[in-house]
């Protein structure tokens, strides 16, 4: 079972809801917004029915308040925090330029849970949302060609075990055959996240 660390997010209880903007006296009646991290009732999801583009879509509120961005930053924490703590768990994080929550420009880097990055992930200064950057295009293209040369030499290998009759030639080039065409399959995919 993952271990899992507290989050300790501010005090609910009493704070106004962005949508009616009446009191919440419940934790069973309120919750922050799982979008943007403004107080809410659970009755009053969904019940703007127009909402600005620079408000929340689901609650109505204002990304940038400070209450939304200290739970958002609270919630970034205890993500990075449960991933310091159990590292078999996956954690994959939105890849965008800019904060994809806020659309803020300025972050500060953290050490990313890949173990093929070209780039520190970044944590929004605004709302503390974490996100990966784009991978750079020379990055999928060293990747691509490091594929090619090891399935390369694989494919290479069977072409002389078939002349030769080699059955021990023909083996020794399955493994780099297979581990070049995924290298290949990987950079493929490394194309699309490219900025």
């Amino acid at each position: 079972m993952p271990t899992r660390c507290p989050m300790s997010l501010p005090q609910l209880i009493g704070l106004q809801c962005v949508t009616c903007q009446k009191g919440i006296n419940s934790i069973i009646d309120g919750a922050f917004c799982d979008q943007c991290g403004n107080p809410m009732h659970q009755r009053c999801v969904g019940a703007t029915a127009e909402v600005p583009a620079d408000k929340c879509p689901k609650c109505g509120g204002d990304p940038n308040a400070n209450i939304a961005r200290e739970v958002m930053r609270e919630r970034a924490n205890h993500l990075q925090k449960s991933h310091t703590i159990n590292t078999a768990e996956s954690i994959t994080f939105p890849i965008s330029k800019v904060c994809p929550q806020c659309g803020h420009t300025e972050f500060k880097k953290v050490y990313p849970n890949t173990y093929l990055a070209f780039a520190y992930d970044r944590v929004c200064n605004a709302c503390g949302t974490r996100y990966s950057p784009p991978t750079p295009l020379w990055g999928a293209l060293l990747i691509m060609a490091i594929g090619v040369i090891i399935g390369g030499v694989g494919i290479t290998g069977f072409f002389f075990g078939f002349t030769e009759v080699s059955p021990r030639m023909l083996m020794r080039s399955v493994v780099p055959t297979i581990i070049g065409g995924l290298i290949v399959f990987q950079s493929v995919r490394l194309f699309r996240k490219t900025g």
